[in-house]
């Protein structure tokens, strides 16, 4: 037998209100090339968020824009990976 034992990881659950806020914070963040996974309300979450990685600056535009979100720690289906990114 093997046993795995997967370490939490730290992030934002970031819960917009509305599809417009919606579509404002992930046109707002989305620049950022950021790893995200989403679920429903039928999730542990109990309602339809996006969870990111924590980064100081992504809590900022949230609290700057009134986004609800709350930092948690959080072992998640998939972790997240490293991605290279260029233009």
């Amino acid at each position: 037998m093997i046993a795995v034992q997967v370490l939490s990881t730290d992030v934002l659950v970031i819960a917009p209100r509305t599809v417009t806020e919606m579509g404002r914070t992930a046109h707002g963040l989305g620049n950022r090339h950021l790893q995200a996974q989403f679920f429903d309300a039928a999730s542990e979450y109990g309602a339809e968020v996006m969870v990111v990685a924590y980064d100081h600056t992504v809590e900022d535009y949230l609290r700057h824009h009134g986004v609800p979100h709350s930092r948690q720690e959080r072992v998640l289906p998939t972790p997240f990976r490293h991605a290279e990114h260029t233009h």
